[in-house]
């Protein structure tokens, strides 16, 4: 698994989110036709001060998914060097959440290859 401190991510801004796919463990996010994010953790959206947590195993209440649909990714950040944070237009960020050490959390799928966080 790696640590995304020195991981070059800038490919990522400028995509835009065209799918978002929800399975009993994975939630997925496509970008452009050859990005996609599969998480098995949390993922926080947020948005006009609002936290709203996604997990893979529960049930999806209060976020409006289909918003995000069309977003572009303005700006990309790590956090802890495991917590990667797209920020989106209009003030939109979506955090990709590495909460447990011992087992995959997430996985960037790009034309190059996968980083496994």
């Amino acid at each position: 698994m790696y640590n995304l401190k020195n991981v070059n991510l800038y490919f990522l801004i400028g995509e835009s989110i065209i799918q978002i796919s929800f399975g009993k463990y994975l939630t997925q996010f496509y970008f452009g036709e050859n990005i996609n994010i599969s998480s098995g953790d949390e993922i926080v959206v947020s948005y006009m001060n609002k936290n709203l947590t996604i997990y893979p195993d529960k049930e999806i209440v209060d976020i409006p998914i289909k918003q995000l649909i069309g977003k572009i990714i303005n700006k990309v950040e790590v956090e802890e060097d495991k917590n990667l944070i797209l920020f989106l237009n209009d003030g939109i960020k979506l955090s990709f959440m590495s909460t447990d050490e011992s087992c995959e959390s997430y996985s960037i799928n790009y034309e190059r290859g996968t980083i496994i966080v």
